[in-house]
């Protein structure tokens, strides 16, 4: 396992502020994923709707990971074209493809949604939206002009 570990990124200097910085992101990362797989959808969804929210939240988790899949020391980079290069601008472009893929997939499964889904998810979107800005319009603190 400790040998495993060692090719992860953040890890594979044994520097210690490396590894805090490195177990704060992977942990950032696995807080996110349960919560986005805890939480129910923000507005009344059928069961094919979730099913589809939670696929993109696990798309969006891939997305958030992929730094650490794609540049450690795995499998992934000893075979992919970018990443055997071991060259930043080679990995950026990797990094770069690897995202436009994901978020493809990402709005692929975004427009699975139901016809419903999405008029009430716009719906919900509009009013946070006009309620930002309306509280914005409203002075809640009154500054005295410097005479």
């Amino acid at each position: 396992m400790k040998k495993e570990a060692g090719k992860l990124l953040g890890f594979r200097s044994d520097t210690p502020w490396k590894k805090g910085i490195a177990l704060i992101y992977y942990g950032s990362c696995f807080v996110f994923f349960m919560i986005a797989m805890i939480t129910p959808p923000l507005i009344p969804a059928s069961s094919a709707d979730t099913v589809i929210t939670k696929i993109s939240s696990f798309i969006l988790t891939l997305m958030l990971l992929s730094p650490a899949l794609f540049l450690s020391d795995t499998f992934l980079r000893n075979t992919l074209p970018f990443f055997k290069v071991k060259s930043f601008l080679s990995s950026l472009t990797g990094l770069l493809i690897v995202w436009a893929f994901l978020m493809y997939f990402f709005l692929c499964s975004e427009s699975l949604h139901s016809p419903e889904y999405k008029t009430q998810f716009n719906a919900f979107i509009s009013a946070s939206y006009d309620s930002f800005v309306e509280a914005g319009t409203n002075d809640f603190i009154q500054i005295d002009p410097i005479e």
